[in-house]
């Protein structure tokens, strides 16, 4: 079982310290943290939109990890606001009927 406060706790120690370093405020520092790891994947020749598909399903799993939800990410269509892939969470919710 997940401790979400422990997660919780660890995310945002590594937020602050990224804030410390980078200077960034906390209104932008999730986004430009999200940012600067997707300049790290590509240094290290990682997907970076797989690894955030893959982050957001783990994140949704542990999320309704007490619920009858499960979820996988999937591509959605380019976003004309971004000019980039869309990342979306796919649900399924089982009928009670076939548990």
């Amino acid at each position: 079982m997940v401790d979400k406060a422990k997660h919780i706790a660890a995310a945002a120690e590594a937020l602050a310290v990224f804030q410390q370093r980078c200077g960034t405020v906390e209104e932008h520092a999730i986004a430009d943290l999200i940012c600067d790891l997707g300049h790290l994947a590509e240094e290290r020749d990682l997907d970076f939109i797989a690894e955030v598909r893959r982050g957001i399903g783990h994140w949704f799993a542990e999320h309704h990890a007490h619920t009858d939800v499960f979820a996988h990410p999937t591509p959605l269509s380019k976003s004309p606001s971004t000019q980039g892939d869309a990342v979306g969470v796919s649900c399924y919710r089982p009928n009670k009927d076939h548990r």
